[in-house]
């Protein structure tokens, strides 16, 4: 039997001329092959449990400090977004305010003619953001506002790229007590570090009263060399608040650089008369800085009814420089704002009746729609 056998395979061999010693090869190792193919096949089904094992563990693992969700992290990030940096941020340095006075020999001037004084009339209605977590997309949330704002006040139609933008370095500077300059009032620095308003400073002085009279007369007249339409602005306004109102006087002053205000006769070459009563060797002491912080505001400008300057302003404060110019974090301090003034440019004591009553309907609806966490005088 095995020799007919043998017979039959030479047989076959003969009918596939070309292929003879494969044929041979497979019959000579069949088991051995079969062997190897069960042990591959064996080592394959061992891989893919150990990957099924290992891959899920380490995803645990990786992921236990950030879980994604479906839109980005645990914590509300988009996990692939990418600030957007802002189109201008210089380099942040304070430098001396120049000046040829002494401490010692300068003399206050005369009191100013205050009928001559270019003193504007305004009023603010003023909202306290509420839920301040909306405003983790900053853009986002803003136009919102817009939206809502179009839609509540016939007179505006606001465009977000006619929205001009900064961050800002803000603190106070407190000249108060027999060590410093004798002075309660209110003193702010705004050094603007980014975007539309980027390497300029504000300054202003601020007193608050219930008497618009009373305030309208506060001492606040800036210094001759700063006292022009392009380097300072005054106004008396009427602060609406949700409880009760008042009046605040206020004086900025406008720098092309950042100013280092550390002395109190930095501040007295500024608004002179504020300090009449403080003693000539007071006027070296150091000043002292209060309330850091960095802040993003958004204002938009113009005129309603044709007789009516307005400006609606978004202030949001941060934790960080790097937050208030990018906007990919929430706040922890917002406010919302819309100032009008009285017609003639804000220099009559009169408003436009009905700008008047719409920007308060203005101002009621968007609290009904965002809220208002304002607690003054409540």
């Amino acid at each position: 039997m095995e020799d007919d056998n043998t017979q039959a395979y030479e047989e076959a061999e003969q009918s596939f001329p070309g292929e003879p010693e494969k044929h041979h090869f497979l019959r000579t190792h069949r088991r051995k092959l079969l062997i190897l193919l069960g042990t591959l096949i064996l080592f394959c089904l061992v891989l893919v449990a150990l990957v099924s094992v290992v891959v899920p563990i380490s995803v645990i693992f990786s992921g236990s400090g950030s879980e994604d969700t479906e839109n980005g992290t645990q914590d509300g990030t988009n996990s692939s977004a990418t600030p957007v940096p802002s189109p201008y941020v210089p380099e942040y340095i304070q430098q001396p305010i120049p000046t040829n006075e002494e401490p010692n020999t300068y003399v206050i001037p005369a009191t100013p003619n205050i009928t001559t004084e270019i003193i504007y009339h305004s009023s603010e209605y003023q909202i306290t953001l509420d839920d301040l977590s909306h405003w983790k997309n900053r853009e986002a949330e803003l136009a919102k506002w817009i939206e809502n704002i179009n839609a509540d006040i016939s007179y505006l139609n606001v465009e977000r790229k006619d929205v001009n933008c900064s961050a800002r370095y803000q603190y106070k500077i407190d000249a108060s007590g027999s060590n410093r300059c004798s002075n309660s009032k209110e003193f702010r620095v705004r050094d603007y570090i980014s975007d539309y308003w980027a390497g300029n400073t504000m300054i202003d002085i601020k007193g608050n009263e219930g008497d618009e009279s009373v305030a309208y007369n506060l001492p606040f007249w800036p210094a001759e060399q700063y006292n022009s339409l392009e380097n300072s602005h005054q106004k008396c306004e009427k602060d609406v608040h949700s409880c009760n109102d008042k009046y605040a006087r206020e004086t900025r002053i406008y720098f092309e650089y950042h100013p280092l205000f550390s002395t109190c006769f930095d501040l007295l070459q500024l608004y002179p008369w504020a300090f009449s009563g403080m003693s000539v060797s007071a006027r070296s002491h150091q000043v002292a800085v209060t309330e850091t912080g960095y802040w993003w505001v958004g204002s938009y400008f113009g005129i309603m009814d044709g007789d009516t300057k307005y400006e609606i302003t978004w202030t949001l404060e941060y934790h960080n420089k790097d937050d208030a110019i990018y906007g990919t974090a929430a706040p922890y301090y917002g406010e919302w704002s819309i100032r009008i003034y009285t017609v003639s440019d804000g220099l009559s004591e009169n408003y436009n009746p009905d700008v008047q009553q719409a920007t308060f309907n203005l101002w009621t609806s968007l609290q009904s729609t965002f809220g208002n966490r304002d607690s003054f005088d409540c």
